[in-house]
């Protein structure tokens, strides 16, 4: 399962993640992929869990 959080412009300095169901997570655990600051249009951050 995937979510896309897109940021269309502007600094991004952390990301809050919440899970409605964090035992489907289990030990998989949760992976946050994509730029720390200046995130822009068309790259966004993918949330994978």
């Amino acid at each position: 399962m995937a979510e896309q959080v897109k940021i269309l412009s502007g600094q991004v300095d952390y990301l809050t993640v919440q899970v409605a169901d964090l035992e489907k997570v289990g030990a998989h655990g949760l992976q946050v992929t994509g730029w720390r600051s200046q995130v822009s249009g068309g790259h966004g951050l993918q949330v994978t869990y």
